[in-house]
């Protein structure tokens, strides 16, 4: 299943642009001109996980849709942690608020860097999974899984 939008627009003060201070209602998607990553992970019918890049929001819509979460965690990475080929335990959204990156490796060798700013939906929740490493720092993440 496509997701339609995104859980939340959330103005953060991302050491990677320049809105400080500066009206959220005027968010693009790409503040400072430095674009942010909104990407889903999926499990394809070959059993392996994919990356697809999505548009955080396109310019001809002012909201997305609502999509029901059951909940909010905070989880600080040291820098360094690595966890092994693994899926992720449900659907839910890894967003980057602060810190280094996140590394995440898929089957076919593709690796992706994710950090403050940019959102993930995890949903490859069966096949061989993806691994993940924290680099540059440690981060700062929220972990927002979606409602059945």
């Amino acid at each position: 299943m496509h997701p339609e939008g995104v859980l939340a627009v959330v103005c953060l003060d991302n050491p990677r642009d320049n809105t400080r201070g500066k009206d959220c209602a005027a968010f693009t998607g790409t503040p400072g001109g430095m674009p942010m990553a909104f990407v889903r992970c999926y499990t394809g019918t070959d059993g392996q996980s994919h990356f697809e890049d999505l548009d955080l929001l396109p310019s001809a819509v002012e909201r997305s849709i609502e999509q029901a979460a059951s909940s909010i965690t905070f989880t600080r990475s040291p820098n360094g942690r690595f966890s092994d080929w693994h899926n992720a335990p449900r659907r839910q959204y890894a967003i980057f608020l602060s810190g280094g990156q996140m590394e995440v490796v898929i089957g076919d060798g593709t690796t992706r860097r994710f950090g403050p700013g940019d959102a993930v939906l995890f949903e490859d929740l069966t096949g061989q999974g993806h691994t993940s490493r924290s680099v540059g720092g440690d981060r700062l993440t929220a972990i927002v899984p979606l409602a059945d």
